[in-house]
């Protein structure tokens, strides 16, 4: 394992490796455990090779311990583990292994080579196409008979004007040209001649040619890897990002489908399961029930006005790297075309507007669960003016469609919902969940679809007041015709006491589930606020994305390396890192193994006897502690100068002197006993900030803060590091 410096992608080791105390759930050695220094040191090994251990199942009933385990540098290529009884005291333990699986090819669809487009007289077409428009009196027709005219004449404009090809639906790679396919098809006809024959001269012809094929293809990938992938990360960013996100994706499209004791496996059978599955679900709703929302409280907002240089502007701004809807029509197309295409829209847009209705194409989308019933809570916001007609018009009649590799199912109609993705698909539903906090009395937090309820326990009647809380946001769900599944609801205390206050919560006569710890916006939060199963979970990720670099970047430069990892792996490192940094020094080596060995792929030096510390030097990588510590900083100075909306507590208030080596925005220390308090975010950062140099806390710009804080972090000396770590 110490010489594979990535040439083999797919390794696998798995056997009875005889180490029961590892709680493989947080990849950590179990305390009290007697070979700790063992365990320690095959969970480093593990690391620093890039390999995941998958087996979570007892292999010795006796001990309940797992100690048959399957490592693998591809966690993507083992497939459903389990246990059967042996002929020993320990269990079998059978998997599958999938080395090639086979690819989901993709439907064949028009391409257009907007590079090689005729420039000029794509534009006079559509300054005629323009003209015509308005000559032809649009507004005797509806909305979406001038949307199909002005649909008509970007289609037929971009097939006259714009070069365009069908697309491969096979998968192909960039390194695989037309010298090495030719050695291919060779190497192919020298295989079926040997087979029939069966002669021994065809047999070495054909051993010779594939090993000669081999060696093309290797050489032609490292080539790729070395000379246009890596370059095309200054040149072409868009090439060198597609091609690390498709590494991300080790997955081989949508397994067969079984509903109801039927099978499907076609692409297009599938597709139209799911959109049964989909359309299923759809909320039948009964606007004869929707509670009164009273009088307004708002002021009307006036109707909108859509001008020309508007639709311009944003027409100009559309990413040309966005795939189009259902309508066909490129973004690139509107890009490009903004001045000439305007006028028609805008046109389109005012008219949509003032008469409330849409054409079919923009009805056409996948969907999210959002509401018909939004028209109801957005009418004390428009009263009855033309925007809130928009907005039931745009709720209304709406068709989805399910996409599978090109292949899609027909359109069926969408009970409640709008398109997913879409700029008013947030809104509205900001709109439609504003009042769930209208007389609750405990905190409730709300993200998207997300929601967390909350409240200090003083007492019994705390409890009784969460309950009922709780039943609020319940029937609040139920009278406006949505459904919270009550068993996915979860019930954390949050406590470091003895004894602790018990009670549970229920719904509808369900309790609610009471775990241990749970994961909130991408935090896993533990009942004891320590955060180590967040960050065991963390590294666990981390480790596997550093995986599929490794497997994938190893023929390309030190400079992609070092991109792929501080893009790719470092941030799971990194994320909310303010919140739950870690101060024990098992969970702050744990993370740091993670960048040593990534310095070591980076730098391509595998050798265990050579020191780390020169390599993250010269790839000029701070520690993660440091980059934590200067993270918690860059928080603490937004809340300061007031730049994120969030406040100091009571408790954290200016330092009533000045001395004379401090600056005058220090704050006073607080002392605390206890861990969980003491290593707590504001706790633990006053320190530091109060050893920042004047010109970094007095700065109002983050970016003048982060240059001159970013110095005074890394000479802290270790001593100082360690009192706030």
């Amino acid at each position: 394992m110490n010489k594979n410096n990535g040439s083999h992608t797919n390794i696998l080791l798995c056997g009875d490796f005889n180490l029961p105390d590892i709680n493989w759930d947080l990849g950590v050695t179990k305390v009290g455990s007697p070979r700790k220094k063992l365990h320690d040191g095959f969970l480093d090994f593990l690391t620093e090779t890039g390999l995941t251990q998958l087996n979570r199942l007892i292999t010795r009933p006796r001990s309940q311990n797992v100690l048959d385990l399957v490592c693998t540098t591809n966690p993507n290529i083992v497939n459903n583990i389990r246990v059967a009884s042996g002929i020993s005291d320990h269990d079998i333990l059978i998997f599958e292994i999938n080395l090639a699986p086979k690819r989901q090819n993709k439907c064949p669809h028009k391409v257009f080579n907007f590079k090689k487009a005729d420039t000029e007289n794509l534009k006079n077409i559509l300054e005629q196409n323009s003209t015509e428009f308005f000559q032809s009196k649009p507004d005797t027709r509806t909305v979406n008979e001038n949307w199909n005219m002005f649909k008509t004449f970007l289609l037929e404009a971009m097939e006259k004007s714009v070069p365009h090809h069908m697309s491969k639906g096979k998968p192909s790679h960039p390194w695989i040209n037309h010298h090495i396919i030719k050695h291919m098809r060779k190497r192919d006809k020298l295989y079926s001649a040997a087979r029939k024959s069966k002669s021994e001269r065809l047999w070495s012809s054909y051993k010779k040619q594939r090993n000669h094929v081999t060696k093309l293809l290797r050489e032609s990938y490292h080539h790729y890897m070395e000379e246009i992938l890596g370059p095309s990360l200054d040149t072409s960013p868009k090439t060198f990002w597609s091609f690390i996100r498709s590494l991300r994706r080790e997955a081989v499209g949508i397994p067969t489908l079984v509903v109801d004791g039927e099978s499907f496996t076609s692409d297009k059978s599938k597709a139209e399961a799911l959109n049964r599955q989909f359309s299923s679900v759809f909320t039948h709703e009964d606007l004869t029930s929707v509670p009164d929302k009273g009088p307004s409280p708002f002021s009307s907002i006036d109707d909108l006005d859509i001008e020309l240089a508007g639709v311009i502007k944003q027409l100009a701004q559309l990413n040309t790297s966005k795939a189009g809807g259902p309508d066909s029509i490129p973004a690139r197309l509107l890009h490009d075309y903004a001045t000439e295409i305007g006028p028609m829209l805008h046109y389109i847009f005012r008219q949509s507007y003032a008469t409330g209705q849409l054409p079919d194409d923009w009805r056409k989308a996948h969907v999210t669960g959002i509401y018909k019933k939004i028209g109801h809570k957005a009418r004390p916001l428009w009263q009855q003016g033309r925007t809130l007609k928009w907005i039931q018009g745009f709720l209304s009649d709406r068709k989805q469609s399910v996409n599978i590799n090109g292949q899609c199912s027909a359109w069926a109609p969408v009970q409640s919902g709008v398109p997913q993705g879409s700029v008013l698909g947030p809104t509205l539903f900001l709109i439609y969940i504003n009042d769930i906090a209208s007389g609750i009395k405990s905190n409730i937090r709300l993200f998207a679809d997300d929601s967390i309820l909350y409240r200090e326990i003083r007492g019994p009647e705390d409890h009784q007041i969460l309950q009922q809380d709780l039943q609020a946001v319940f029937a609040w769900a139920d009278s406006w015709q949505m459904a919270f599944n009550a068993s996915k609801c979860q019930h954390l205390t949050i406590t470091r006491k003895k004894q602790q206050s018990v009670f549970n919560y229920s719904v509808a006569e369900q309790v609610i589930q009471k775990v241990a710890s749970h994961k909130y916006l991408g935090v896993t939060i533990s009942s004891d606020l320590t955060f180590k199963e967040h960050i065991a979970n963390i590294r666990s990720k981390a480790v596997s994305t550093l995986g599929i670099i490794r497997r994938n970047l190893g023929p390309c430069s030190q400079k992609v390396k070092l991109k792929a990892y501080q893009s790719l792996v470092r941030p799971q490192l990194e994320y909310a890192a303010s919140a739950w940094s870690p101060y024990t020094s098992r969970d702050i080596k744990s993370l740091e193994t993670v960048q040593r060995q990534a310095a070591r792929f980076i730098c391509g030096n595998f050798d265990r006897r050579a020191s780390v510390t020169p390599l993250l030097h010269q790839l000029d990588l701070d520690l993660l502690k440091t980059r934590r510590l200067f993270i918690q900083c860059s928080m603490f100075h937004k809340i300061h100068h007031g730049l994120i909306n969030v406040n100091f507590p009571p408790i954290i208030k200016l330092h009533p002197t000045v001395g004379r080596l401090t600056h005058h925005l220090r704050y006073q220390p607080i002392r605390a006993s206890r861990d969980t308090y003491k290593y707590s975010f504001f706790i633990r950062t006053i320190p530091i900030w109060n050893c920042l140099p004047v010109e970094a806390v007095t700065s109002t710009s983050v970016q003048a803060f982060q240059s001159a804080a970013l110095p005074a972090v890394r000479a802290l000396q270790p001593s100082a590091v360690h009192q706030v770590l």
